[in-house]
């Protein structure tokens, strides 16, 4: 749980004590109202369990003595810095400190910054420099923000600027945090920990908003993103985008006589049977709402989209899973409808649902256990 240090103590001194002590952050009295709204913007998250979240990431818990004890973590664990400063020794100074609990990166010049920021896997946090010649660390951050691949890296100012209206610029820009030079390590790892461990909890909680519960594939909302993505993207390239929506065939009384529990893992043992069919990472697969299912294939034609159904309905088929209520056979069954085509409009691409719905309701009317795809 994050902790604020709220006191009339307020030299440097003092704020340093109470961050090696294991407080996240220190405000001074009497309070600025925005400093005040700024400090706890950083901390009012989504409610969870903090030591739950710390356990799951793979961190041990963090012990205070007589001052901080170093945080080990697994290397895949491991938070990943950039530190962008363009003094060689202020970079050493950093990075050596840091070194042992961080995966890090340097860069000595806001160019250079940016190109790092991009690249996958993307620092946790950007450890930023304001003075530097050509592009200072405001124009770094404000290009960071402005970019939708960077904007979500926090980044805390580390300078020789200091002064309430220096710290409130960075702070408005959208750093999280900033720490004045000459800096004393033991602060720095407590700040950086504190953020590090924020945005990795973030980054969960993110995650697991995109995953269905049940499955564990992704979930409506994942699948309403990509596609949006994927038919900007091939709208520029005129490239067909394909669709499969997928239904289990009799599944309420399947659900009605042998119950719910098994009717939870009838679906999760469909849905794993239709992703193991995928193995394009531009592929997606997800649960669209009850038994229904849906699937994304981008630049995949009217032939390719018919093939990669008939896999998902022969996947299903084979898991032999049974079903002695299904009209159609005695294990479990899906009926698929399938679309390609090139999309021009939001709205085209909108519409490729509805006639992959469309087709999926003509399987059903044939027969179900069987693939039907639309315009053929």
């Amino acid at each position: 749980m994050p902790i604020i240090a709220l006191t009339a103590a307020a030299t440097v001194e003092d704020r340093n004590k109470a961050l090696v002590a294991g407080m996240n952050d220190h405000l001074m009295k009497p309070i600025d109202k925005l400093a005040l709204q700024v400090c706890l913007s950083r901390y009012l998250l989504p409610q969870d369990n903090q030591y739950a979240i710390t356990k799951k990431l793979g961190y041990p818990p963090i012990v205070n003595t007589h001052g901080l004890v170093p945080v080990k973590t697994p290397i895949a664990q491991k938070g990943r810095l950039l530190i962008v400063d363009d003094q060689p020794s202020n970079l050493k100074v950093l990075a050596n400190g840091l070194k042992g609990e961080y995966l890090i990166q340097a860069a000595d010049c806001g160019e250079k910054a940016l190109q790092l920021a991009e690249r996958i896997p993307q620092p946790d946090l950007i450890l930023l420099d304001i003075v530097m010649p050509e592009m200072d660390g405001y124009a770094v951050i404000k290009a960071l923000k402005n970019n939708p691949k960077t904007q979500a890296i926090p980044v805390v100012f580390v300078t020789a600027l200091d002064g309430t209206s220096n710290e409130q610029k960075g702070l408005e820009l959208g750093a999280v945090d900033y720490i004045a030079k000459p800096f004393k390590m033991p602060v720095v790892k407590a700040r950086v920990r504190s953020q590090v461990l924020l945005k990795h909890k973030t980054d969960l909680l993110d995650r697991e908003s995109h995953i269905d519960g049940l499955t564990g594939i992704a979930n409506r909302r994942q699948f309403d993103e990509k596609l949006q993505i994927e038919g900007q993207r091939l709208m520029r390239n005129h490239q067909p985008l394909g669709v499969i929506m997928v239904d289990i065939d009799f599944f309420k009384p399947f659900n009605d006589n042998y119950g719910h529990g098994k009717g939870d893992e009838c679906l999760v043992k469909v849905a794993q049977a239709l992703q193991r069919v995928f193995r394009r990472p531009a592929d997606l697969v997800a649960r669209y709402g009850g038994e229904e299912f849906v699937a994304i294939l981008p630049e995949t034609n009217r032939r390719g989209v018919q093939m990669m159904a008939e896999k998902m309905r022969q996947a299903v088929w084979d898991l032999n899973f049974a079903h002695g209520y299904s009209a159609v056979d005695s294990r479990v069954t899906v009926s698929l409808g399938g679309i390609s085509r090139e999309v021009d409009t939001l709205e085209e691409v909108k519409e490729l649902l509805k006639y992959a719905d469309q087709a999926l309701y003509q399987a059903k009317a044939q027969g179900r256990n069987q693939v039907v795809i639309y315009g053929i």
